[in-house]
């Protein structure tokens, strides 16, 4: 063997080079490197001898720690597939399936005295008689990246403070997510469910989700719930259903069987859509509407609104009954209101219509570009044109100052025992003109 001070004299030797004392070096080569941290799996494998399975579940998880599926799991009839069973258990299952057969319960389930901190990722549950993910009773559960399918009843249910992320449901009998008190779901997909796409309770919020085709509401919040940036279509019910105190935000109802989105009280919307639903917005008192859109919503109107409601630059086009319906005390402010074939604007009593645009409403049936229909309401600074009625008021004790009308079959229709500004006609005016105050009403 040639080692290296051999080496060296060779090389002194061949360039002339006399050496008194060479380095030894070493005699023997070193070993292997020792494995670094990075090649040590910390996590345990699921498995009989890791974690022994139970009367009720396959395998069972009863000491803190992170795990991971190296397979998938079949389950058994009248067993979980996974029971996790004290808190602190991270559960990665790989990218693998858990597959469920008649008889069996639950995908995972969490069990035993409110466990909390407990995460669940990472891949499949399908064909499970009861829930894919079972943890009602745990909190501070995080579910993320499953995709669950054709399960007996939730796809996944977690308790107070959980999370949900970036999970698909698919077939779920009854809701496809349902989460506890102040828990957050984003950026998850609801298919074909046949209860609510998405349910949650006081404080829940509901971002970046979409549901298609639930049998009931596309998501259902408590009190003080927040949905954002979702899409829900072609549920049975509502897109959008609130309790007291929510805020809806950026989101879209199309052709729900009843309401895009149905309101509670004290809440807010700001830029939602509501398209081809049976009702657009129905709300409680106290809301308060911004930048919303109701379209071709049918048989019933573009807009609900409650007592003491305000809608502030909304549009109601299209819609088969009034664009706006505005409950006692209600404000509608820099609205639009366009081909709906009710009324544009329909106000009851001691409303403030003000500043809006009402065209071509009563198409194809009839209705006024504004309707107040009892008294003590403003109209004010509105411009009505191409209405089977401009402006009409139906009861007494309003005041109707500073609008336009434009060619519609009665630009006016004003019953006695109201307060006016003079009407003045300018058809067939051209240029200045100077008649009129600051509180007149023009035809022209």
């Amino acid at each position: 063997m040639i080692t290296r001070s051999t080496r060296h004299a060779a090389a002194a030797a061949g360039f002339g080079l006399v050496t008194l004392f060479a380095p030894a070096g070493e005699l023997d080569p070193p070993g292997a490197p020792a494995p670094t941290q990075a090649l040590i799996e910390p996590r345990i494998p699921v498995g009989p001898s890791t974690t022994p399975g139970v009367t009720n579940a396959v395998f069972a998880i009863d000491t803190p720690g992170s795990y991971y599926l190296t397979g998938d799991v079949a389950g058994e009839s009248g067993k979980s597939a996974i029971s996790i069973r004290t808190s602190g258990v991270t559960l990665d299952l790989n990218g693998f399936a858990l597959r469920g057969v008649p008889g069996a319960f639950h995908a995972v389930s969490i069990v035993q005295n409110s466990p909390t901190d407990v995460t669940i990722r990472n891949g499949v549950l399908a064909d499970w008689p009861s829930n894919g993910v079972n943890g009602s009773g745990a909190v501070r559960v995080t579910v993320e990246d499953l995709h669950v399918e054709s399960v007996g009843t939730t796809g996944i249910n977690v308790g107070a403070q959980g999370r949900v992320a970036r999970c698909s449901i698919a077939g779920a009998v009854s809701n496809g997510i349902q989460v506890g008190e102040h828990s957050l779901v984003e950026h998850c997909v609801v298919r074909q469910c046949g209860g609510d796409g998405i349910a949650g309770v006081t404080g829940a919020v509901v971002r970046g989700c979409a549901v298609d085709e639930a049998g009931d509401d596309g998501i259902v919040l408590g009190l003080s719930g927040v949905a954002e940036s979702c899409t829900l279509t072609g549920g049975g019910g509502d897109g959008i259903s609130t309790g007291a105190g929510s805020t809806v935000r950026g989101c879209t109802a199309q052709g729900n069987g009843s309401a895009g989105f149905r309101i509670g009280s004290s809440s807010t919307v700001v830029d939602c859509v509501a398209l081809q639903n049976r009702i657009g917005f129905d709300s409680e008192a106290q809301v308060t509407f911004a930048a919303c859109t109701a379209q071709q919503n049918s048989p019933e109107e573009g807009f609900d609104l409650g007592a003491g409601n305000t809608a502030t630059g909304c549009t109601a086009a299209s819609n088969t009954s009034d664009g706006f319906f505005a409950g006692t005390g209600s404000t509608v402010q820099g609205c639009t209101a366009r081909s709906n074939t009710g009324d544009g604007i329909h106000t009851t009593s001691d409303g403030l219509i003000l500043n809006n645009v009402c065209a071509s409403n009563g198409f194809n049936g009839d209705g006024a570009g504004i309707l107040a229909s009892a008294s003590g309401n403003r109209i004010d600074g509105n411009h009505v044109a191409n209405n089977d009625r401009g402006i009409d008021i139906n009861g007494t004790g309003n005041i109707i100052l500073r609008n336009t009308a434009r060619t519609n079959t009665t630009d006016f229709d004003i019953f006695a025992g109201n307060d006016t500004g003079d009407i003045i006609d300018l058809t067939g005016v051209q240029g200045e003109f100077a008649t009129g105050t600051a509180w007149s009403n023009f035809r022209h």
